[in-house]
């Protein structure tokens, strides 16, 4: 990377991050949105798990750190969905999970290498 393009890329941090930000949130909504048109239904619920309290959970209920790891990556942050109620409690048709260490991974696959 030459010094030109770093320097700008420095002295214009805010717009940078609000770039990025922008991208994931855009990118998120966009595949909500193929949902919603894909399955002709919009979401009726929306779950915000506890995220940290169940990584804690995690930590303190495996005994053994190979296998917590993965456990911990799988675990959900928000998920949105469509539940049809017509088979009696319901069933989930669709549901749209976001997973921060997926994110993370996405990040990092999208990081150039120098």
């Amino acid at each position: 990377m030459s010094a030109a393009v770093a320097r700008e890329i420095l002295a214009s941090r805010r717009s940078w991050a609000a770039m990025v930000v922008a991208f994931f949130v855009g990118f998120h909504v966009f595949q909500l949105a193929l949902l919603v048109i894909r399955f002709e239904a919009f979401p009726n619920y929306l779950t915000v798990h506890n995220w940290p309290g169940n990584l804690a959970q995690i930590v303190r209920s495996t005994p053994a750190v190979v296998d917590m790891i993965p456990i911990m990556l799988d675990e959900w942050l928000v998920e949105i969905g469509f539940m049809n109620y017509a088979f009696g409690r319901g069933i989930a048709e669709w549901s749209f999970v976001l997973m921060p260490a997926k994110k993370r991974d996405t990040a990092n696959s999208t990081t150039p290498r120098t």
